[in-house]
């Protein structure tokens, strides 16, 4: 094992100095000096953690139920007895190919679930190093197809742009989805979307500004289970300054952006709470944290959406509640029916933050950190505030 001393890092600095060499730069030097404690030889692996790996697969059942089938478009009922419970066993792979090979015979890895298949190794057998990063690979991959398997997500603005895409990725994922939105013929694509990647979710019609449609949503949960809920529905707001703002669009981009989303929140979380386990993913928007983006109801929507998922976080952590917000920055997504400036003079002011836009993101790119957010990935990640925006507000 080889370890930089303090003494040795400061006899090399004098030596290149004095022999009129370029010195090494202050925070090179500063690093070289903390050297003291870093090993430039790592740890093996313990041969025991790995013989615990492959006894825990052995023993692991692969034909356990992952996902349930004969959802309609509208409803759906289902009894709990109907879903897998994140108490059973998970399926743990193989840290290697050679591992299985001395163990269980001839197996390999396929890309999407673990089983035998048929064929022999190449000529010369695997090489240790392909085949350990080929199984570490295809484990995590695996795990991430399968993160979502036997529970419930409730998506809200389903039927278009980042919900749409968070619906088929959750369902790719084994989720059993619950979707929402006003828009009927989104809602169809989404469906379509999902069957022909052969799986099946749940699409309700509704407007989630009704609090007599949010109960009819939050009551087509199967079993009344809940395992995440994704508030993705919101408007913008035609880029209106306060002084050229009227109650009624104030009304309305506050009931879509904050009050929806507080509603589903108070719905879910006694359920969560029973469950001592849920996450909650609100999208809030770069607007949530700079007032250059849009008009001013829109940004005071965006800013009280992070304060609402902060109280969550804060108030219901004890219970097993995760509560984050993501930020996107420009996306995308059909909302530009609602973008359209209608007061020149603020839309010219407000365009002066636009020339650090790099890219439009699009939807699947924010899906897949909302479907991240609220795995089990994330455990340790609550009242966290996330900004997607490819360096906009940087």
């Amino acid at each position: 094992m080889t370890r930089a001393t303090t003494s040795d890092c400061a006899r090399r600095a004098e030596s290149s100095s004095a022999s009129g060499r370029i010195g090494v730069p202050p925070v090179s030097r500063w690093l070289a000096v903390q050297a003291v404690t870093i090993s430039t030889v790592a740890p093996s692996r313990c041969p025991m953690r790995s013989a615990q790996a492959r006894a825990r697969s052995e023993a692991t059942d692969p034909s356990t139920p992952t996902m349930i089938r004969g959802c309609s478009r509208v409803s759906m009922a289902l009894s709990s007895a109907d879903l897998v419970l994140r108490d059973q066993p998970r399926v743990a792979c193989p840290r290697s190919t050679e591992a299985m090979v001395g163990d269980a015979g001839p197996m390999v890895l396929s890309v999407v679930t673990c089983g035998p298949v048929s064929g022999s190794p190449p000529a010369g057998g695997w090489s240790r190093s392909r085949s350990r990063g080929t199984a570490r690979t295809r484990g995590r991959r695996l795990m991430s197809e399968r993160r979502y398997a036997g529970r419930v997500a409730l998506v809200t603005g389903a039927g278009s742009g980042i919900g749409q895409a968070v619906a088929v990725q959750l369902a790719s994922e084994g989720a059993v989805v619950v979707g929402c939105d006003v828009d009927s013929d989104g809602l169809d694509l989404t469906t379509k979307q999902i069957e022909d990647d052969g799986h099946h979710a749940i699409m309700i019609i509704a407007d989630i500004t009704d609090q007599a449609d949010v109960d009819r949503v939050v009551a087509a949960l199967p079993g009344g289970r809940i395992d995440l809920l994704a508030n993705v529905a919101g408007i913008m707001d035609h880029f209106v300054p306060v002084t050229e703002l009227d109650d009624a669009l104030w009304d309305r981009v506050l009931a879509v952006n904050l009050t929806g989303p507080m509603r589903l929140c108070r719905a879910v979380i006694p359920r969560t709470r029973v469950a001592g386990a849920g996450s909650i993913v609100n999208v809030s928007s770069i607007g949530g944290l700079t007032g250059a983006v849009a008009g001013s109801a829109y940004v005071a929507s965006k800013h009280g959406l992070i304060g609402l998922t902060r109280s969550i976080a804060n108030l219901y952590a004890d219970d097993g509640i995760r509560a984050t917000a993501v930020c996107p920055g420009g996306v995308a997504t059909g909302i530009g029916a609602t973008a359209a400036p209608t007061v020149p003079w603020a839309y010219q002011r407000l365009e002066r933050s636009f020339g650090r836009i790099t890219r439009m993101a699009q939807p699947d790119e924010i899906a897949t950190l909302i479907c991240w957010l609220g795995s089990d990935e994330a455990v340790n990640v609550n009242g966290a505030v996330v900004t997607s925006d490819g360096g906009w507000t940087s």
